[in-house]
């Protein structure tokens, strides 16, 4: 196939190069600005990194979205505010030649910085916060992406599980479950304590949503005693519960979900 019509193909598709002898031309989308139909990923290995527009080298962070390490490389990448290219490599690690050929191995997430390679989560965080300075709203980033909350009450576990299940309450919480934590293991603390809580309206149109998604009905909470005294209450993030689903309509449920919790966290 020539050029022009490998061109001509590629309108209607991505298409990924899988040998030396492939005749089409390499293009990308920060080189051309073509639109993603016309873009293809030579997999040969030996290109240069990518570089900026002022020459310096581009971040590469080769990546699939539902694997839970790249998101933790993504997250601080975003609490970095560092512009990264993000190369989306195929399901089978034996189908991953750009990651093998930058690497020597196929898993990710993997990142290249000029002509330093990473192939571990932890030490690419390491690389990356200790190379790169925090902007300010760095923790703000954090926060929003730890999908979790905590509050440290001064009241004993006891006293802070019944204020806990008080306010629930009064904010339209369900406890559906309460189970203590050595009845899980005796290894947890004995004055560790579980909910699982619903708002019943919300879980009602969750299911109605998306029947196989559990994770939008039920919301875990725990009550445990703090090291210095005191206890603490820690919550899952409704949102977070789903919001790797993709499905609109079930986040928007979670995200008055979570701004009820909120008000809950904020009374006790």
């Amino acid at each position: 196939m020539t050029a022009t019509g490998f061109a001509r193909a590629a309108a209607a598709a991505a298409y990924v190069c899988r040998g030396a002898t492939c005749l089409a031309p390499v293009t990308d989308p920060d080189e051309f600005g073509r639109p993603l139909s016309w873009v293809r990923i030579c997999e040969n290995g030996g290109r240069p990194p990518k570089r900026t527009c002022d020459g310096g080298t581009m971040l590469t962070l080769y990546q699939v979205e539902w694997c839970p390490s790249c998101h933790r490389v993504r997250q601080v990448m975003t609490e970095l505010g560092l512009t990264y290219l993000t190369v989306n490599v195929q399901a089978e690690r034996n189908e991953r030649a750009d990651v093998l050929a930058v690497s020597d191995q196929t898993s990710v997430p993997t990142l290249q910085d000029g002509d330093k390679v990473f192939s571990d989560s932890d030490e690419i965080l390491e690389y990356l916060r200790g190379t790169y300075p925090a902007p300010e709203n760095a923790g703000r980033h954090a926060a929003a992406g730890a999908w979790r909350a905590a509050v440290a009450l001064s009241l004993a576990p006891r006293a802070a599980l019944r204020r806990l299940k008080q306010v629930l309450e009064e904010k339209g919480f369900k406890i559906v479950a309460q189970v203590r934590g050595q009845t899980i293991s005796e290894l947890l603390p004995k004055e560790y304590v579980l909910l699982e809580v619903a708002v019943p309206v919300a879980a009602v149109k969750a299911v109605d949503i998306d029947p196989l998604a559990p994770a939008a009905v039920l919301l875990p909470m725990a009550v445990m005693p703090a090291e210095s005294g005191g206890s603490v209450v820690a919550t899952a993030d409704p949102v977070g519960q789903v919001w790797l689903y993709g499905e609109p309509p079930l986040t928007r449920i979670q995200a008055a979900v979570k701004k009820r919790l909120a008000e809950v966290l904020e009374e006790l």
